[in-house]
């Protein structure tokens, strides 16, 4: 059953649809999905959406993000990381950790490892490498007040009904001095513009929600928290996708996907993508936050 869905930056149910989309990972279901943005502050989401209780139907059992049950490689970490400043003893936790593969790579820095998880699969997964789990929704997790040196949440906040909540739930278990990372996919990019229905982050109707700076700004604010970082990632695999889906209407942009898999195709695109990250015109927002 489907709910009508206000705004989840700012509370107004205020909106107009840019376009519709079926279900990204099962389009054979014949549902689509209106997604609009609000006039008030400009925030792009799903405007009726499947209930809290009714969600978990739309994450296949081969959902990656659950299933993935890999140890970290040799690699040492993301650029993403890298940011995460940790001292030995510390606890950090992930929130929407899956089986725990992205938290391992903290573990040799001498981390407490702590996650919030939904699927009970993965929860358990992410017990047995030794993580300690709250399955259940971030809105409800109840560790102490404070007890959190760094918070992560890569690609999570725009799966909440309730992303206010959730991030005030965080905030109260976030310690004084700590932190908070975030990515998500952002409406303000310029491949959400270009492709819209098209655009391989859209996955709809896991994601609900789609932020642009200044409606994911309003949020933070009003969760009592701050701004101190701000960028932008992007991968040529989202553009590939994209391009992909587009050229299904289009032979002129399937003949520009197929140039963008190879050489030198594929470094112009890398380059492209670098310039529009500096912009902050990238398909992923990257943010930390601080109480």
């Amino acid at each position: 059953m489907m709910e009508h869905a206000s705004c989840g930056a700012c509370g107004a149910d205020d909106a107009f649809l840019l376009f519709t989309s079926p279900d990204t990972r099962n389009p054979s279901s014949g549902e689509t999905f209106p997604v609009g943005r609000c006039r008030r502050c400009g925030h792009v989401y799903v405007l009726d959406r499947p209930r809290a209780s009714e969600i978990g139907r739309y994450y296949p059992d081969n959902y990656e993000e659950h299933r993935r049950t890999d140890r970290p490689s040799a690699r040492k970490g993301s650029k993403r990381h890298k940011r995460i400043r940790l001292r030995a003893g510390e606890r950090v936790l992930d929130v929407g950790c899956g089986s725990g593969y992205d938290l391992l790579r903290l573990r040799e820095r001498g981390a407490q490892l702590f996650g919030i998880e939904m699927n009970p699969a993965a929860a358990q997964q992410a017990r047995a490498n030794g993580i300690s789990v709250y399955q259940g929704s971030a809105e409800k997790a109840d560790f102490p007040d404070g007890h959190f040196h760094q918070v992560t949440m890569n690609h999570c906040l725009e799966h909440f009904h309730d992303p206010g909540a959730a991030l005030r739930n965080i905030r109260r278990m976030t310690h004084p001095d700590g932190s908070i990372y975030l990515t998500f996919p952002t409406a303000e990019g310029a491949n959400f513009h270009w492709f819209h229905g098209d655009w391989y982050h859209l996955d709809v109707p896991r994601h609900l929600h789609f932020f642009t700076h200044d409606s994911f700004d309003r949020l933070v604010r009003a969760c009592r928290l701050r701004i101190v970082h701000r960028g932008c990632t992007s991968g040529t695999r989202g553009l590939r996708h994209s391009l992909s889906a587009a050229g299904g209407r289009s032979a002129a942009v399937g003949g520009l996907a197929k140039l963008v898999k190879a050489k030198p195709g594929s470094w112009i695109a890398k380059v492209t993508l670098k310039m529009m990250d500096g912009l902050r015109q990238g398909d992923i927002a990257e943010y930390l936050l601080r109480p």
